[in-house]
């Protein structure tokens, strides 16, 4: 009962992102569900107050080749196999901490715990396009 919900987002993560759309940062939601989920997708997204973004359909393994092709600098990511293959393609990974992937560890990964953590290092990454 005293657990967090996963899919229900922290208070600090939505107005950090907002303020990160307000800075010009262009947000991309990148996810693997199916697309048929694009509706409920957006609709979760919206309920939540995230900021208006993409909403890109990519099947596993493929965030990579995305993050290649549109010269992604900086990508928040959770799934471990997806981490280390984008390790490979971006300057760096945020890594949000579950118990999950808390071994997922290399070269631009850096794990955080609280938005806080990372709110100063992202204004680094300011001119730099973004990925959700």
């Amino acid at each position: 009962m005293g657990e967090k919900n996963p899919f229900v987002p922290v208070h600090i993560q939505v107005s950090e992102l907002d303020i990160l759309a307000k800075l010009g940062h262009e947000i991309v939601y990148l996810t693997s569900r199916p697309v048929l989920a694009i509706d409920l997708t957006r609709a979760w997204l919206a309920a939540h107050g995230f900021p208006r973004g993409s909403i890109v359909f990519l099947p596993r393994g493929h965030k990579k080749l995305f993050a290649l092709y549109y010269s992604i600098d900086l990508v928040f990511e959770d799934d471990p196999a997806e981490v280390l293959q984008l390790q490979k393609a971006v300057g760096r990974v945020l890594v949000p901490a579950w118990p999950y992937n808390l071994n997922t560890k290399g070269r631009g990964i850096k794990a955080f715990t609280s938005w806080r953590e990372i709110v100063g290092y992202i204004d680094c990454f300011r001119q730099l396009r973004m990925v959700l």
